[in-house]
């Protein structure tokens, strides 16, 4: 209990980087955004990269070796290996003008995390590759008996429940899929947990839950309990990550995933109407937080 107390000590805002360190970065993204370009532009390039890499004809699927030295690259390397490897939004300043290429995942309170089960063990850590929790869970790999499987999922720690709410998957069961669309990604997350089980102790683990874009306004009409529904104690909600649905898992910040907090979403989405309760706040909150741009701030006056 020790550990798990000390590890939420460590503030990580999920609408920015997953550690403190990346803050300046993020600020010098909106003030150097003349150099880059526009938010549409970027995304536009990237896409296009994208299509680049897939015409090289690069596995959507394809298995991890059983070589000791790929299985997540040996237990004392696992810091190292796991630094800065969280992709990071941006803040969603241009809205998408074709809502059926994007998907929104809602995000609980909480701390990012990449949860790696392997060797029999299921541990979260932060942006800097520090391990910041140690448990076991019902993931390939995770728990005793399956220590030969490896599964890497990207999501938020809630601690008051003790669960992990899944936004993404980079592996599952030795097989990555880092490099697919995000649209694959999200089908292949769904199918693998529908047939999860959970392990009686455990860390619980359970999806995020997620929406179309076209789909905004029905969706954020809602009230929690309804947007949550098989949670006993429903979690406030920090924001939202809007993923474009040709985005492959890379590391870093990247223009094709974007975040707004509840009190953006009608000033970005004219026609949307949020429930009151999704911009209810913690009485407490010790994450560090990061300030929207100008850009939407100015929209918001």
């Amino acid at each position: 209990m020790e550990e798990l107390t000390n590890a939420f000590a460590d503030s990580v805002d999920v609408s920015g980087s997953a550690t403190s360190s990346h803050k300046e970065p993020r600020i010098r993204q909106w003030k150097t955004s003349s150099k880059y370009g526009d938010q549409k532009v970027r995304r536009e390039n990237r896409l296009k990269e994208l299509k680049d890499k897939r015409d090289e004809a690069k596995a959507t699927a394809r298995k991890l070796s059983n070589e000791e030295t790929c299985l997540i690259r040996r237990e004392g390397k696992v810091m190292e290996e796991f630094k800065g490897a969280l992709m990071q939004s941006e803040w969603l300043v241009d809205t998408p003008e074709n809502f059926g290429d994007w998907l929104v995942k809602v995000c609980p309170i909480g701390r990012r995390r990449l949860l790696h089960a392997a060797f029999g063990e299921t541990c979260l850590y932060n942006g800097r590759g520090q391990r910041t929790h140690k448990s076991f869970s019902g993931l390939p790999g995770g728990f005793y008996g399956s220590s030969h499987c490896e599964t890497l999922l990207d999501g938020i720690i809630c601690s008051e429940t003790w669960t992990f709410y899944v936004l993404d998957i980079l592996s599952w069961d030795n097989y990555t899929i880092r490099d697919c669309e995000l649209e694959f990604r999200n089908f292949w997350l769904n199918q693998k947990m529908e047939s999860f089980s959970q392990k009686k102790g455990g860390l619980r683990i359970v999806l995020a839950p997620s929406f179309e874009l076209t789909e905004i306004n029905s969706a954020l009409e809602k009230r929690l309990v309804e947007t949550f529904p098989t949670e006993s104690i429903v979690p406030l909600v920090d924001g939202f990550m809007f993923y474009h649905k040709e985005a492959e898992y890379q590391e870093g910040t990247t223009p094709l995933v974007g975040w707004l907090k509840p009190e953006h979403i009608e000033d970005q989405f004219p026609n949307a109407r949020i429930h009151l309760e999704f911009k209810k706040k913690p009485f407490m909150d010790l994450r560090k937080q990061y300030d929207a741009p100008d850009a939407l701030n100015q929209v918001m006056n």
